[in-house]
C-alpha cells in the first residue's frame, strides 16, 4: 500500500509537469507571434529599400536634361570648347550670310562676361564690312529672366566700319577708337532704355548720303523710351557729303557731353539738360562754288576754337527750345565771338530771340528779336518785330565790306557804329520807332 508521502510527490510532480508543458506552450505560440513581425519588418525594409531605388532612378531620368545642360553650359566656359563653338558659329555664318566672317579668339567667363577678339567681316565683293581688335560684353544673368537687361560693360575698341550698301541711300565708313556703354536696366517689355553712361572717342567717320532717300515704313510695336545719363565724345569727327558730294559739312569734337537726355520715341519728344562743346571746329563748304579771298567766305565757312554750352533743350517737330549759355568760336576770315548768349524759340513759322548778347572783340551787340520766315514773301508777307542795340567796331565791319573799294575801307572812321532803336512790320510797311544811327566824324541820323 502506496503511503501517503509518496502520493503527495507523484501528485506534485505531475502539476509541476503540467506547468512546465504549459509553459512550452507559452513560449511556443510567443515565438510564432514574434517570428511573424520580423519577417512584417523585413519586408518593409525590403519595400523601402527597393522603393528608394526606384525613386533614384526616377529622380536621375528628370533632372538629366538639366544636369546635361549645366555640363553644357559648363563646357562653354573651357578655352577649347570655345574655340571650336566659334569655329562652328563663324563657318555657319559665313555660309548663311555670303560672307566671310573670321574670329582670332573668344574668352567667355562667368556668368556672362564675353571677350572677343579679332572680328573681321569681308562682303563678296572683298570689302571690309567690319574689322574689330576686341568687343568686350559684360551682361547680368538673373535679369533676363525677368526680360531686363543689366550690362554691367559694353565696349567696342579699335574698330574700322564700312557699310557699303547695306543702308538704302547711306553709307558709314570710318573708325572708332573705343565705344563704351553701361546700362543697369533694358525693360524689353515696357520699352524702357536706362543709359547710365556712354562714350565714344577717337572716331572718325563719313556719311555719305545719295540722291534720293528711302521713306521708314516701319513701325515698332514698343514705343522706347531712352533715359541716357550721360554721353560723352572725346577727339571724334563726323563729316557728312550730301549727293553728289555738292555740299560737305564736318564737325570736331575734342571734348562734348550731354548730360540727363530722355528720347521719347513713343511722343516723338527729345530733350537734354545741359550740353557742352569745347575744342570744336565747324565747316561748311559749298564743294562746286569758288572760293573768295577775303572777308567771310558764305559758301566756305570754317569755324575753329568752338566752345558752345547750352541748357534746357527742347525738341518736338517743329518745335525747338534752347538756351545758349555761353559761346565762342573763331571764323578763317578772322572774324571771332568771344560770348553769345540768350534763349531761342523756334517754330514751323518762325524764330523768336527774347534776349540775345553777342560780343566779340571789337563789337557789343544786344537784341530782341520776333521774325516769320515769310518776312520777305511778296504776298501776305510775315511781321519782323527787332530792338536793338548795337556797338560794331571797324575791324569786325570790314568783314562784311570786303568788296568795297580799298578807298572807302580806309577812310571808315576807327570809332564803332552804333546802332539803337526798334522796328516793326515788313518789306512792304515797317515802322521805326527811336531809330539812332551814329558814326562819330562821319554822320548821325535818329527818328
Amino acid at each position: 500500500m502506496l503511503n501517503c508521502r509518496q502520493v503527495q510527490y507523484e501528485l506534485q510532480g505531475a502539476v509541476n509537469l503540467i506547468c512546465f508543458s504549459s509553459l512550452l506552450k507559452i513560449i511556443a505560440h510567443y515565438y510564432a507571434k514574434m517570428s511573424g513581425k520580423v519577417r512584417l519588418f523585413r519586408f518593409f525594409l525590403f519595400t523601402l529599400h527597393a522603393m528608394k531605388k526606384v525613386f533614384l532612378w526616377i529622380g536621375g531620368i528628370l533632372l538629366s536634361p538639366i544636369l546635361l545642360f549645366i555640363l553644357l553650359t559648363a563646357l562653354l566656359y573651357l578655352p577649347p570648347v570655345q574655340n571650336w563653338a566659334v569655329d562652328r558659329v563663324t563657318a555657319y555664318a559665313s555660309e548663311e550670310t555670303g560672307m566671310q566672317i573670321t574670329i582670332d579668339r573668344i574668352d567667355l567667363d562667368f556668368p556672362l562676361d564675353l571677350g572677343i577678339e579679332g572680328i573681321q567681316v569681308i562682303s563678296q565683293q572683298g570689302d571690309t564690312i567690319a574689322d574689330i581688335v576686341r568687343l568686350v560684353a559684360d551682361v547680368e544673368l538673373m535679369p533676363l529672366m525677368e526680360k531686363k537687361v543689366v550690362v554691367n560693360e559694353l565696349m567696342l575698341e579699335q574698330a574700322k566700319v564700312n557699310t557699303t550698301d547695306f543702308i538704302s541711300d547711306l553709307q558709314i565708313r570710318g573708325h572708332v577708337g573705343l565705344l563704351s556703354v553701361q546700362s543697369k536696366g533694358i525693360d524689353l517689355d515696357r520699352g524702357i532704355v536706362e543709359l547710365n553712361g556712354a562714350q565714344v572717342a577717337d572716331a572718325d567717320l563719313t556719311i555719305l548720303l545719295s540722291d534720293t532717300a528711302a521713306v521708314d515704313t516701319t513701325t515698332s510695336e514698343t514705343p522706347w523710351l531712352i533715359n541716357v545719363d550721360s554721353l560723352s565724345v572725346l577727339r571724334s569727327r563726323v563729316t557728312v557729303h550730301m549727293p553728289g558730294d555738292s555740299m560737305q559739312v564736318m564737325a570736331y569734337m575734342g571734348q562734348a557731353q550731354a548730360q540727363e537726355a530722355v528720347v521719347n520715341l513713343a511722343k516723338g519728344v527729345y530733350t537734354v539738360r545741359t550740353f557742352s562743346w569745347q575744342d570744336g571746329q565747324l565747316t561748311y563748304d559749298q564743294t562746286y562754288e569758288p572760293r573768295t579771298m577775303a572777308g567771310i567766305d558764305y559758301n566756305h565757312i570754317a569755324l575753329s576754337g568752338v566752345c558752345l554750352a547750352l541748357d534746357s533743350i527742347y525738341y518736338s517737330a517743329p518745335n525747338l527750345a534752347l538756351k545758349i549759355r555761353e559761346t565762342a568760336l573763331r571764323e578763317q576770315s578772322g572774324l571771332a565771338i568771344t560770348s553769345l548768349r540768350g534763349p531761342v524759340l523756334l517754330d514751323s513759322t518762325g524764330i523768336e530771340l527774347p534776349s540775345i548778347s553777342l560780343s566779340t572783340p571789337y563789337s557789343y551787340i544786344h537784341a530782341r528779336a520776333d521774325v516769320d520766315f515769310n518776312v520777305m514773301d511778296d504776298v501776305n508777307p510775315g511781321q519782323l518785330r527787332l530792338k536793338l542795340n548795337a556797338q560794331l567796331g571797324k575791324p569786325d565791319l570790314m568783314f562784311f565790306m570786303a568788296d568795297m573799294p580799298k578807298a572807302f575801307q580806309t577812310r571808315w572812321p576807327e570809332w564803332p557804329l552804333s546802332i539803337e532803336g526798334s522796328i516793326d512790320g515788313n518789306m512792304q510797311r515797317a515802322r521805326i520807332q527811336q531809330l539812332e544811327v551814329s558814326l562819330p566824324t562821319a554822320f548821325k541820323a535818329s527818328t
